[in-house]
C-alpha cells in the first residue's frame, strides 16, 4: 500500500473493526474543529493560563502548557495542551538539498521509523542479554489500520502486512479521505513524587493503556513550499485528531483512547539558514478525572446527596459529583478540608498532577524527536528510490 496508486487489499471488516470506524467521522470532526480553535488561540496568544514547561538540558526553543475554554460548536469545554518547538536539525549541506531530505523523510517515512531499539544493557556476570533487554523499544510505534477511499468511499482494513508500511502522507486528501493509525507508547512510567525527590512517592506503570487510534486526514497534512515567509524554504509536517474508543474497558480516563475532541501535529519548517525546526502543538478536552470507572455509582450518589444536603456535600466532598478518583479525589479533599495547605505549601492539587502529565507528554515527543534525528541521520539520501533504502526503512519493522 505503500506504493502510489497501488491498490487497497480487501479485507473484511470485523465486529470490533466497525465499532472503531464507527466514531471516526465524528472524531474527525470534532478534532478539526479544536485544530482551529487552537490556530487561533496561538495567533492570538491569549491563553487562559499558560505556564512554561522547562528542561534543563538542551532547553526547546518554546515549550509551553496551557489549561483554557474552548467554544465549539457542540459547546464550551474545558481544554488543556502542549505548545513545543525544538531545533531538529541543522546542516552545512545547500539549503534546498535539506529541504529535499527533510520532505521526504517527514511526508513518506517519518511514521514508519519513529519507534527504535535502546541499547540493550549486558550482565556482568554472564555478558548476555536477556530476553526482555533485547525487546525494548523506545519512541512512537505507528501502523496503519483502516482507511477511506476519496473517489469511492469506501472503507476498508489494511492488510497484516501492510500495517507497518504506511502510506505517504501526500496520498491523504488525493487517493485517501482518511486513514486511522494505531500509536503505541514504549516503556512509560509515571513517577509521581509530589512532595520532592527523597520523599514517598508512587510508580504508575501506563505501558498497557498507551495504544490508541488516530485519524489522519487532509486538514493535517502540510506539504508547502510556495507562498512562505521570507527565509523559509518548505514546511511539511502531519497531525491527527484522536479517536475515541468506546471499546476500551481501561480505568485510565486521562489518556491514549479517551480524549475527546482532540489533535496533535508534527510541522517541520526548514530555514534558509541551514536549519530545521519541528513545532508540535497538542490539545484535547480536559477531563474531571484521571482514573476512574463510567458510569460511575459514587458520582451517582454524590448528585442525589447534594440535593437532599442542598449542596453541602459538594462543598464538603468536592468531585465526588464526577466520581471517586483513586488519584485526584483524596488530593482535592485535603485539600479542601484543610483551606488548601497541601496546595499551598508542597503544590499538592489537581492542577499540579494535571501539569505533571502534560509534561510527560511534553518529554516524549522530545525523546520521539530526538530518537527520529538519530534515524533521519543514518540514511544518506532520502530521496533515493525505496528500493534503494534501508530493508528497515521499506518494511517500517525495527529488525
Amino acid at each position: 500500500m505503500g506504493a502510489a496508486g497501488a491498490v487497497a487489499p480487501s479485507v473484511e471488516l470485523t465486529e470490533y473493526d466497525r465499532q472503531i470506524v464507527a466514531g471516526v467521522e465524528e472524531s474527525l470532526a470534532r478534532g478539526i474543529e479544536l485544530k482551529r480553535w487552537w490556530e487561533r488561540a496561538e495567533k492570538a496568544g491569549s491563553y487562559r493560563d499558560q505556564f512554561p514547561l522547562q528542561r534543563a538540558f538542551n532547553p526547546a526553543r518554546r515549550s509551553i502548557g496551557f489549561f483554557d475554554e474552548a467554544g465549539l460548536s457542540f459547546g464550551t469545554i474545558p481544554v488543556t495542551g502542549v505548545v513545543q518547538e525544538m531545533l531538529f536539525d541543522y546542516t552545512k549541506t545547500t539549503p534546498e538539498a535539506t529541504r529535499d531530505q527533510v520532505r521526504e523523510f517527514v511526508m513518506r517515512y517519518f511514521l514508519r521509523v519513529s519507534d527504535h531499539r535502546k541499547p540493550a544493557a549486558f550482565a556482568l556476570k554472564d555478558l548476555k542479554r536477556t530476553k526482555d533487554q533485547e525487546a525494548e523499544l523506545s519512541g512512537w510505534g505507528y501502523s496503519q489500520c483502516y482507511y477511506k477511499l476519496r473517489e469511492s468511499g469506501r472503507v476498508g482494513r489494511f492488510a497484516a502486512s501492510e500495517e507497518a508500511r504506511i502510506v505517504d502522507l501526500r496520498e491523504i486528501g488525493d487517493r485517501h479521505e482518511w486513514i486511522v493509525l494505531k500509536a503505541r507508547l514504549f516503556t512509560i512510567n509515571v513517577t509521581l513524587s509530589p512532595l520532592g525527590g527523597s520523599a514517598p512517592y508512587m510508580v504508575l506503570p501506563l505501558a498497557a493503556f498507551t495504544e490508541e487510534y488516530l485519524i489522519a486526514s487532509r486538514e493535517f497534512i502540510v506539504c508547502q513550499e510556495k507562498d512562505l515567509e521570507p527565509g523559509v524554504l518548505g514546511r511539511y509536517g502531519f497531525g491527527y485528531a484522536t479517536l475515541r474508543d468506546t471499546t476500551l474497558r481501561s480505568p485510565l480516563l486521562w489518556g491514549p483512547g479517551r480524549f475527546n475532541p482532540g489533535f496533535e501535529m508534527f510541522q517541520f519548517e526548514v530555514r534558509d539558514t541551514g536549519e530545521t525546526v519541528v513545532t508540535s502543538p497538542f490539545a484535547v478536552n480536559r477531563p474531571e478525572q484521571i482514573f476512574g470507572v463510567k458510569p460511575d455509582p459514587i458520582a451517582w450518589g454524590a448528585r442525589v446527596a447534594d440535593l437532599i444536603s442542598f449542596g453541602l456535600t459538594s462543598r464538603l466532598l468536592p468531585g465526588l459529583r464526577h466520581g471517586f478518583d483513586p488519584l485526584l479525589t483524596p488530593i482535592e479533599v485535603l485539600n479542601a478540608t484543610t483551606g488548601n495547605l497541601p496546595a499551598d505549601a508542597f503544590g499538592i492539587s489537581k492542577e499540579s498532577v494535571e501539569r505533571y502529565f502534560l509534561v510527560q507528554h511534553f518529554m516524549a515527543v522530545y525523546e520521539m524527536l530526538t530518537g527520529s534525528l538519530m534515524t533521519y541521520c543514518q540514511v544518506p539520501d532520502w530521496t533515493a528510490p525505496e528500493e534503494e533504502l534501508p530493508p528497515w526503512v521499506r518494511s517500517g519493522l525495527v529488525e
